[in-house]
């Protein structure tokens, strides 16, 4: 047993000593129960541990006070499983939607919404871009990675499924969404057709942006994403390690939230620890 790695699983996790030997045995965990009783299922060859940590335990989306507000209305793009979905329905009396193109992860995030009381969130089992459609999803090398692009470190083989894929103004429109206080992207790369082809209108709805960059695949590199939101009113900080193709975005506007300048230092972000 990995002394230190086990301290830590049970600090975090009721089901500790099950991470531990799947660990040990050098297999993904399929499942997680924080210590308050949240519980999620993973489907087999997703480890559990990458989706839920990051999100209830390193704050990767909401870092340093960049909190969810009481009532605001969450968009949760590149849902996968619902760990970010269910962090947010836990914090919020406001709507929330999760989407997710992939049909064994959406199959696993409407069992963790019921499982932890968050069935209000609704799911769109779709993938977002620039226009609707159908394309094809690639499929990662993990059940994270899939993504729109046949190309990226992250590509796989290149199997792939058909998915139907809906912009964001149309998934809005269809859910009834009048605004997006807290809009979170961790989509693989189509962050780069998702922005750039929203109106202004939508935009100015919008008060908080956290997406993880994939400078790899996006069609715009993150740097060309921050100017993008700058332009329309967005203060933006880029949490990053300053060489890998992957980091974190954040833009707000308004002032219920901290100025991302204050948030997180550009460039000085360190690599995500193990979970």
């Amino acid at each position: 047993m990995n002394l230190l790695r086990a301290l830590r699983y049970a600090r975090r996790y009721r089901n500790w000593r099950e991470l531990e030997r799947a660990r040990a045995a050098k297999q993904k965990p399929t499942r997680a129960v924080l210590r308050d009783g949240t519980t999620f299922e993973a489907p087999a060859g997703v480890n559990v541990l990458r989706v839920v940590t990051p999100v209830f335990h390193q704050e990767a989306y909401t870092p340093n006070g960049f909190t969810l507000g009481p009532d605001d209305a969450v968009v949760d793009v590149g849902a996968n499983i619902g760990a970010f979905t269910v962090f947010a329905a836990q914090r919020t009396r406001g709507r929330v939607l999760a989407v997710e193109p992939h049909p064994g992860n959406a199959a696993a995030l409407r069992r963790n919404l019921f499982a932890n009381s968050a069935s209000r969130a609704q799911v769109a089992e779709c993938a977002v871009a620039d226009a609707p459609g159908t394309l094809p999803l690639f499929l990662g090398r993990s059940g994270t990675t899939h993504q729109l692009f046949a190309a990226g470190k992250d590509a796989g083989a290149g199997e792939s499924i058909d998915v139907r894929v809906a912009t964001l103004p149309g998934l809005l429109a269809e859910h009834g969404f009048e605004r997006v206080d807290f809009l979170k992207l961790d989509c693989e790369g189509a962050e780069g057709l998702i922005l750039p082809a929203l109106p202004d209108e939508l935009l100015r709805s919008i008060r908080t942006i956290a997406l993880e960059f994939h400078d790899d695949v996006s069609p715009l590199a993150h740097d060309a994403l921050a100017k993008l939101l700058e332009t329309k009113g967005f203060r933006t900080a880029i949490a990053w390690d300053g060489h890998s193709a992957n980091g974190m975005l954040f833009a707000s506007r308004g002032a219920s939230h901290s100025a991302p300048d204050r948030l997180i230092r550009t460039g000085s972000a360190p690599r995500p620890r193990r979970p």
